[in-house]
Formats: C-alpha cells, structure tokens, sequence
C-alpha cells in the first residue's frame, strides 16, 4: 500500500466518524522512548522513520511536524507523498493548530486518541485548538481500523522475576503506600512501565533497549491490580503475585476498573 492509499484510508475512517482532521502521534500508549513497532502509526502513514514528529490528515491534505535533526531525512522520505514537511522550530513554521485553522472552518472536529499524549501535552493541544475555534474530538484511535494487514502484534515477550532486587516486592509496595497515605490518595495509578517494573521486580523485553513488559498497574491500601496478558505471566511468578496480595487482569479491564474505583470514591494519585 503507498503513501497516498494508506492517507486516503485514513480519511475515509475520519470520514465515518465524521471527523474533519485526525493528528497521528509518535509514541505508544505509554509513552516509551522506543514505541514497540505496533504502535508505529505514524511511520506507517506517512513513510518517515525518524523518531520523533506529528502527523496531521485533513480531508485534502497532510503535514507533518519535525525538529532539525529530521529535516533532510523527512525531506526525501515524504517527496511524492502529499505530505507537506514542517520544519518545527524554523522561524514562521505554523503550529499544527494555526495550520488547522487555515484548513478547516470554525467548529470543525479534529481528532485524536488521548491515551498517546501525557496530561501536559493534552491540555496544551485542547487549549490550542480550542484557542482557533477548533473542537477537540477525543476518540478511540481510527489507526486500529487502517493497519489490518501485516501490522505487528502488541508485545507478547514472557515476563521473569528480578532475583536480586534490593528491597522486595512486598517492601516496595508498603513504601508506596505510606507514600499514598501522607497525599490522602486510596489509590494510585501506574502506566509508566519502567515504574511497573521497578516496584514488582519484574522484567521482560517488550521495548527495545529497555527490559519492561507492557501493563498498568493500580496500588490500593489493601492490595494490586496489574493489567497484563496472563498467558505471558509463568504459574510460579503468578502465584507470588498473589501471595503479595496482587490480582491479574486483562487489558482490556483497566478502564473499567479504573471507573469502579472512581465510582466507589476512591481518591487515585498518578503522576501527570
């Protein structure tokens, strides 16, 4: 598939859900600095590899943000594309919500999928558009009815337990939550992996370079839950697990989890 049939698909999923623009990030839903390939949207699009940069889709055009180290290499990797080249930080290169606002008229929805900015970069990006009479349309990501074909699987590697940890696991968690108790949280959200892995004493290779496993994890006064794939989880690590008072779920339970505890009034720490 080119360039211009993988945008024209991507318009028409804007199209079916009557959006007017959609921004492709680069990153994964938890904000590693090496993305796993299946979160390689962006690169898949558009054609440019290079590791950082913005693609923006409107219904008759593209651009695409990125630093000085990308210039030439973006260059040559969009010729032909459609997809206009945004040198970011040049003198007079438009942000992306001044570019928008000179491609779609007022009240216009622009889309994108919230799980792959941090809370900074979403406040930031809602005030700007909102800012040139743009609405922020927060969506699940329309890249997941696009890339069907020969996209690579979410990491799946088997995770192991870190023998030699320092502090155990156990120790760790009643750390946390002391420090829970002195915010006056019940409970406290994890989606950073390297955090995760660190306060289990748990390792895998999901991410190149660094030895974390893809999860999130929430810490009560009473116990865990990590939101994991439990296939890759060995029975032995499962069962200590539970020993220290920790419950497996699926993924796809994270969410909704998270509404419950928020229902039942627990007040959830994170880290912005």
């Amino acid at each position: 598939m080119t360039t211009q049939a993988r945008l024209q698909a991507v318009r028409e999923a804007m199209r079916h859900h009557r959006l007017q623009a959609w921004i492709i990030f680069t990153g994964d839903p938890h904000l590693c600095e090496y993305p796993p390939a299946h979160w390689t949207a962006r690169a898949w699009v558009s054609g440019f590899n290079g590791s950082a940069g913005t693609l923006v889709v409107t219904r008759t055009g593209a651009a695409l943000w990125t630093d000085s180290r990308y210039w030439v290499s973006a260059s040559a990797d969009l010729k032909g594309s459609g997809i206009t080249l945004m040198r970011q930080g040049e003198e007079g290169c438009p942000t992306m919500a001044e570019w928008l606002a000179s491609e779609l008229e007022e009240g216009e929805l622009v889309g994108f999928d919230s799980q792959f900015l941090s809370l900074a970069q979403f406040e930031k990006l809602t005030h700007e558009l909102e800012a040139v009479e743009l609405i922020p349309c927060i969506t699940d990501d329309i890249i997941d009815e696009v890339w069907t074909e020969n996209r690579p699987p979410k990491p799946l590697s088997e995770v192991f337990a870190l023998e030699d940890a320092g502090l155990t696991r156990a120790e760790k968690l009643e750390k946390m939550r002391e420090h829970m108790r002195s915010k006056n949280a019940t409970a406290w959200l994890f989606s950073a992996l390297d955090d995760i892995a660190w306060l289990l004493n748990l390792r895998a290779s999901d991410v190149a370079h660094c030895p974390v496993f893809v999860a999130d994890l929430i810490v009560d006064d009473y116990g865990a839950e990590l939101f994991i794939e439990t296939r890759r989880v060995p029975s032995a690590i499962q069962k200590a697990l539970r020993a220290d008072g920790i419950t497996l779920s699926l993924p796809d339970r994270f969410i909704p989890s998270l509404d419950n505890r928020l229902f039942a009034g627990d007040t959830i720490g994170y880290d912005a």
